[in-house]
């Protein structure tokens, strides 16, 4: 979830999620990076293949999802 501060109280925006997300992927847990706009989170669990996301064979490869 992302929040923002709106007269002194925080406010849901948006829910966050990898566009294939599995169960045990630890998204974020690996670490997250903010800039203006964008934001990097990391799921070292992810199990699919560089350029095939719907492959899970290849077992805690790791991803990084950038939201913007």
């Amino acid at each position: 979830f992302t929040f923002s501060l709106f007269d002194g109280s925080f406010r849901e925006e948006s829910f966050l999620k990898a566009s294939n997300p599995g169960s045990g992927d630890r998204l974020g847990e690996a670490g997250l990076a903010v800039g203006i706009g964008v934001l990097v989170a990391c799921a070292p669990s992810e199990d699919s293949i560089e350029g095939d996301e719907t492959d899970d064979t290849r077992q805690d490869s790791g991803a990084c999802y950038v939201f913007e």
